[in-house]
């Protein structure tokens, strides 16, 4: 399969093929990469309503932290698909941030 130029907003949870205000990353990838990581984003929002539900239910006593550690996984797993797929800018940036 081929590669084709992806647009990444993590903030709007999108992976376009055209350019917006809102891209924050640029990424290379195969239609089914570009797919993986958009499921990404439907896992994020579904460990963010569990850990909503969680937080707000009286009768489960759940620490902050455990309760953000699947989102935390989520957001970390997806950082890290920009960042093999991404162009060498991204690359760049991204490695920067995380030092």
């Amino acid at each position: 399969m081929s590669r084709h130029t992806y647009y990444v907003s993590v903030h709007a949870r999108t992976v376009l093929p055209y350019s917006t205000q809102g891209d924050e990353w640029t990424i290379h990838a195969t239609e089914d990469e570009a797919a993986a990581l958009l499921g990404q984003f439907s896992k994020l929002e579904e460990a963010e309503t569990e850990a909503l539900y969680r937080g707000f239910n009286p009768i489960i006593d759940v620490p902050e932290v455990e309760l953000n550690a699947r989102s935390q996984q989520v957001v970390d797993d997806i950082y890290n698909i920009i960042a093999k797929l991404g162009t060498s800018v991204t690359k760049q940036t991204l490695s920067q941030i995380r030092d």
